[in-house]
C-alpha cells in the first residue's frame, strides 16, 4: 500500500469510529495530526482553526464523526461556475 497524505489519519479515524460513536461524539469533528487524536470540536471551523494555529504545517485531518459516511461524487466538470456545454439540452 502506498503512503498517501492523510493515510495514517484516515486509518485512525476508521479504527476509532465505533468507539467515538459509543462515547457520544456523533456529529462532532475530530482533529487528527499524524498518529495523534488532538480533540473533538462542535464545528468544522473550530477544529480547522485549532489545526492551523496549533498543529501547522498541514497535513492534518478534520472529519465529522458519523455512523453514515457520505460518499462524495465528483464529476469531470469541477470548475466552479463553468459555462454549460453547448450540447447540454438543460442549459
Amino acid at each position: 500500500m502506498s503512503n498517501t497524505p492523510l493515510q495514517k489519519e484516515l486509518g485512525i479515524y476508521e479504527r476509532n469510529l465505533n468507539t467515538w460513536l459509543a462515547e457520544g461524539h456523533q456529529g462532532k469533528f475530530v482533529l487528527i495530526k499524524d498518529e495523534n487524536i488532538i480533540g473533538f470540536y462542535p464545528t468544522y471551523e473550530e477544529a480547522l482553526a485549532v489545526g492551523y494555529t496549533k498543529h501547522s504545517p498541514p497535513p492534518f485531518l478534520v472529519k465529522q464523526i458519523s455512523a453514515i459516511q457520505a460518499v462524495m461524487f465528483v464529476t469531470r466538470r469541477v470548475v466552479p461556475h463553468a459555462p454549460p456545454d453547448i450540447s447540454d439540452s438543460r442549459a
